[in-house]
């Protein structure tokens, strides 16, 4: 707060220009800094608040859900299913002639609670000057930015710190405080952990055949997990960024009524599902490169589409969403906290990354 960085300021713990960089810190929010309230002052402004379309949780609530009890999971799955074999009826009550016996194979995938936070500072000016309601504004906007954060995160993450390598920032070592970073996600499968789960596209257009081929990959034949044909056609979900999905749209299979009948693109305006799979656009999902990850490059334009089996997933809940909100008393200002804790779990029979088999990635679509 400003109590404390003055403090530091006299002490000489901070030269001054440490101490107008903790000013400029603590006045976030106030009614002196445009962009973050201040334009919701004064009556040159009207009085609704025109905000971007922002996407509601696409992606969160299709991921199976648990309560951890302690801040780390373990959770059993099948390896080695047990073999069955043919044998001959028994024709005697012989004791000790037992059938052979068969192992079964077992494994476990850990999921880890990290936390996500959201911290808002306002000035009581603020919130007696604003011509809309200021705290519900502010509520309402993080709500919605923690919908959208954590669809970001499932499917997003990586954990990937380095130069170079991390599939939401190849060019550069990532912020420690980006969101991605809490645990890896469902974009990283085909692009990183599990390379034959993956397709590039070599930059041409999409195609309902790239789209179909995803399923092929999605084969645990080992395990006897065939993720990419589940008995639910709704379990198996393309994830697609906007401008893909407005591709998809134009395809020659679903536009015409011919082909397509009454869910025909050209009636309804949308594609709800591909081959009975459900479709959905996130715009969490960026632009890339041509290798699927995304840079700071201005090149970047090419699409990707996820395809995932949800019951190869699980979202651990630790800490559902906490809000608390205080006055800082001492500089007439207020603040809002909200915070959860959450783990993705991603299945391998294997116990390994490098064995996920419930998603696959097409990239470096046109």
């Amino acid at each position: 707060d400003f109590h404390a960085v003055e403090e530091m300021y006299e002490r000489g713990d901070l030269d001054f220009a440490g101490y107008k960089r903790g000013i400029a810190n603590v006045r976030a929010m106030d009614t002196a800094e445009s962009g973050f309230g201040s334009q919701l002052i004064g009556n040159q402004y009207v009085s609704t608040l025109w905000a971007g379309a922002k996407v509601q949780s696409r992606i969160f609530d299709l991921v199976p859900q648990f309560t951890m009890t302690h801040p780390t999971a373990f959770l059993p799955v099948g390896a080695d299913p047990p073999v069955m074999s043919f044998v001959t009826e028994k024709q005697t009550a012989t004791i000790g002639e037992g059938y052979t016996t068969t192992k079964t194979g077992s494994n476990r995938v850990q999921v880890d609670a990290k936390k996500f936070l959201i911290r808002q500072i306002w000035s009581e000016e603020m919130d007696e000057d604003s011509i809309i309601p200021f705290l519900p504004f502010l509520t309402d906007m993080a709500q919605r930015s923690i919908a959208e954060y954590s669809d970001r995160a499932v499917l997003n993450g990586d954990t990937e710190t380095g130069g170079t390598g991390n599939i939401n920032k190849d060019d550069g070592a990532p912020g420690s405080t980006q969101y991605y970073l809490a645990f890896n996600g469902l974009r990283r499968v085909g692009l990183v952990d599990n390379t034959g789960n993956g397709t590039n596209h070599s930059n041409a257009s999409i195609t309902w055949d790239a789209l179909i081929d995803l399923r092929k990959l999605m084969l645990d034949a080992t395990y006897f997990n065939d993720w990419g044909h589940p008995n639910n056609p709704a379990d198996l979900v393309y994830l697609v960024n906007p401008a893909l999905g407005d591709e998809l749209v134009k395809l020659d299979e679903v536009i015409s009524m011919d082909k397509y009948g009454s869910n025909a693109t050209v009636l309804t305006g949308e594609l709800a599902n591909v081959a009975r799979h459900p479709v959905t656009t996130t715009i969490g999902m960026a632009l890339t490169e041509s290798d699927g990850f995304v840079n700071d490059s201005p090149s970047q334009n090419r699409s990707t589409a996820v395809l995932f089996n949800r019951n190869g997933f699980t979202i651990g809940m630790r800490r559902s969403l906490k809000i608390a909100a205080e006055p800082i008393i001492e500089s007439d200002q207020a603040q809002i906290v909200y915070s959860l804790r959450m783990g993705l779990g991603r299945f391998t029979h294997t116990g390994a990354a490098s064995g996920i088999e419930a998603a696959a990635v097409l990239f470096n679509v046109a």
